[in-house]
């Protein structure tokens, strides 16, 4: 019986901890947007959604699939169609009405795709999504997400990756001034225990994120990733997985000692963190809700020596840059397939040098933003965030068949 309390107690402890990995950031831990840890939220928070839906294969792709037409790389303006946002978005924001970002991607024979950012911790008000969105979801034959968390596969061996398993603990690997203060911001939140003496930093920056989530009323259960998985399986359309969840936990676990022990030392050296990572998430949220593009927030690294700013550069390369590569390439086959996809991934692997709309701009895509004037009538639609599965003191966290 212990032995089961125990492995109970680690499975929360990683799955709380891994439920903010994924968002919209990659910066630092110095008050920036680093929301970014989070880019596993959707391989854990609702096994207790209920679906039965399992991953479907790719769409296979025909054998006239498009080839890149490079541009330069010198390019610096975006050649995405934009909107006259300013005054409308406000207003829609306003009256409580959210207009995230969502574009159409065409190859020259026509095939399309549709693109959305997502944020892997929102509220409720994600479930006031517009027209043109209902609208492309309705159009898509299928729905491709990082990883589709309704078969979770945690296993014993899943969850020692994310420990120590040579008879140290955290304190073995950081300092005990370090340790202390970020005990401090993490000890009361309802997904800390005790197992966390074992787990590695990078969970514990995770946590870190969750706990400022949770001061804003933001949580893992109203994500938008598994808002449209839940939609998908309710509305009988396939989910693809981009990524897949032993890629991501690989990404994780595998993530170089030095860089961990470095985010959780910016953590513990930042002051007033959680109030500077609330505000963060708090502003990436908002630009998310108004369409905007997911601000690269410097806050912090001023004060960054060489050396760390090397290892926040490793960070971003390999949590973004690397992966934005590899998104762009299944958007590519998503579109050759001759199938509409609505493909939805962390907003931040779309925007930027080297994001997702950049390198398909570059390989000679046509990208266009929708609007309210591509909403039509759409029958049977069903919204819903898995808060009504998910209790009010462990959310988040699967539970046993």
């Amino acid at each position: 019986m212990k032995c089961k309390k125990m492995i109970a107690a680690v499975v929360a402890a990683v799955v709380a901890a891994s439920c903010a990995l994924g968002g919209c950031g990659g910066k630092n831990q110095q008050g920036g947007n680093d929301i970014s840890a989070a880019e596993s939220s959707q391989m854990v928070t609702s096994s207790s959604a209920g679906s039965e839906q399992s991953s479907s294969p790719e769409p296979s792709v025909k054998p006239e699939s498009k080839t890149s037409q490079p541009v330069s790389n010198t390019q610096e303006s975006s050649q995405i169609q934009q909107p006259d946002e300013s005054s409308e978005n406000e207003a829609s924001t306003a009256s409580g009405k959210i207009t995230p970002k969502i574009c159409e991607i065409t190859d020259d024979e026509g095939h399309k795709l549709y693109t959305m950012g997502t944020i892997h911790i929102a509220d409720e008000s994600i479930m006031n999504m517009p027209a043109y969105f209902e609208t492309a979801f309705a159009e898509s034959d299928s729905l491709a997400v990082e990883c589709n968390n309704t078969d979770t596969g945690f296993d014993l061996l899943s969850i020692t990756k994310f420990m120590y398993t040579d008879g140290t603990k955290i304190t073995d690997h950081v300092s005990a001034e370090d340790y202390q203060k970020v005990l401090d911001i993490v000890k009361d939140s309802p997904y800390y225990n005790e197992i966390y003496a074992y787990i590695k930093p990078m969970m514990w920056v995770s946590l870190g994120e969750i706990t400022a989530g949770e001061k804003l009323g933001m949580d893992a259960k109203y994500g938008v990733d598994q808002m449209l998985i839940n939609k998908a399986v309710k509305e009988g359309k396939d989910v693809i997985e981009v990524e897949g969840t032993k890629f991501q936990m690989d990404l994780i676990t595998d993530m170089p000692e030095n860089i961990q022990n470095f985010l959780f030392h910016s953590m513990a050296q930042t002051e007033n963190y959680t109030d500077k990572m609330s505000e963060a998430l708090r502003k990436t949220y908002e630009n998310w809700k108004k369409g905007e593009e997911i601000a690269d927030d410097d806050i912090g690294e001023e004060e960054l020596t060489e050396e760390e700013k090397q290892l926040l550069a490793e960070y971003n390369r390999i949590l973004l840059t690397d992966r934005n590569v590899g998104m762009a390439d299944k958007a590519e086959r998503y579109l050759a397939s001759g199938d509409t996809v609505f493909m939805a991934v962390g907003s931040a692997h779309f925007y930027g040098e080297g994001g997702i709309y950049q390198l398909l701009e570059q390989r000679g895509y046509h990208i266009r933003q929708l609007t309210d004037e591509d909403a039509k009538p759409v029958e049977g639609s069903v919204m819903e965030s898995t808060a009504s599965t998910v209790s009010e003191t462990d959310p988040g966290i699967p539970r046993a068949a």
